[in-house]
């Protein structure tokens, strides 16, 4: 996301309160019972997996008021059908499904602990996260000089500790820009989905290497094209921050995924037979078959 500085950086909305500290704390609850599950062979395998996909969607929860709080419908509806459809696969693993399911399940709890984990860990490290917001932002700046644009990254804000949540937004400025660019503007969230998937695909290694170098360079390069061509639209052609963000920016973040959701098929064929699955849950059949 990128954040402008005067108008969209409210330190209010980022001071550490007692709620958010319990939901983060569900976050990685889930995401180590999922963890666990991929190792536990006994019975309580299917326990350990339904209680992780319920506490992580239980997570979602949360999100909702701040994407709606910063005019951010599309992460905020995202969060909203992420909720129910995490507690369905909990409460589909607590059922100790059939075979199919197993993989289809098997294969949600490696891809949503291999992109969510790292996520948040580095999320709560901010001379980490701020070191990676300042090499995109020097990186897009770096490509708005090659079009004429003269802009600068300023100097990390609010990064100062290793380990812990800043009670400030932890952003680099865009100089002389209105815009500061934060830790979800290094689409570091896209990547580790794209991790995740292939971390559950059963292709060769080498497929898998190449399957990530190609999508991690895409995904990299894409953000900086979006990056700087949302700095050229408020700054240049003087369009309203909420339009080409929370707009304009999602609408080419969703088709740029599709298209590399595509790629990713194309190159690991057995993800899009996964996915199937997955999504065969969802079917009024296995829907009524969990209530047999």
């Amino acid at each position: 996301m990128l954040a402008q500085r005067n108008n969209f950086i409210l330190s209010g909305a980022f001071h550490i309160v007692s709620i958010a500290f319990v939901f983060d704390t569900l976050l990685f609850l889930g995401l180590e019972l999922l963890a666990l599950s991929l190792f536990w062979k006994r019975k309580e395998q299917h326990l350990l997996r339904g209680v992780g996909f319920v506490l992580f969607g239980i997570y979602w929860l949360s999100r909702i008021p701040h994407f709606l709080g910063s005019g951010d419908t599309v992460n905020a509806v995202f969060s909203l059908l992420g909720c129910p459809f995490y507690i369905y696969l909990g409460l589909h693993a607590y059922r100790a499904p059939r075979c199919k399911d197993e993989r289809a399940l098997h294969f949600m709890a490696v891809t949503t602990f291999a992109a969510a984990f790292p996520y948040f860990l580095i999320a709560q490290m901010p001379k980490v996260s701020g070191a990676l917001i300042y090499l995109v932002a020097w990186n897009t700046c770096l490509l708005l000089r090659v079009f004429g644009f003269y802009y600068v990254p300023g100097d990390v804000q609010n990064a100062d500790v290793w380990f812990g949540v800043s009670s400030e937004p932890i952003h680099v400025p865009i100089i002389p820009s209105s815009i500061s660019l934060i830790f979800a503007c290094t689409a570091l969230q896209s990547m580790l989905i794209f991790v995740g998937a292939i971390c559950g695909s059963t292709s060769s290694r080498k497929s898998r290497v190449k399957a990530l170098l190609i999508l991690a360079s895409l995904v990299y390069i894409l953000n900086l094209v979006r990056n700087a061509c949302l700095i050229y639209l408020v700054d240049v052609k003087n369009y309203p921050f909420e339009l080409a963000h929370n707009w304009i920016g999602k609408v080419g973040s969703l088709i740029a995924l599709l298209f590399l959701a595509y790629l990713l098929f194309r190159l690991l064929p057995d993800i899009e037979e996964k996915i199937s699955m997955v999504l065969d849950l969802f079917s009024i059949s296995a829907a009524r078959g969990n209530r047999q």
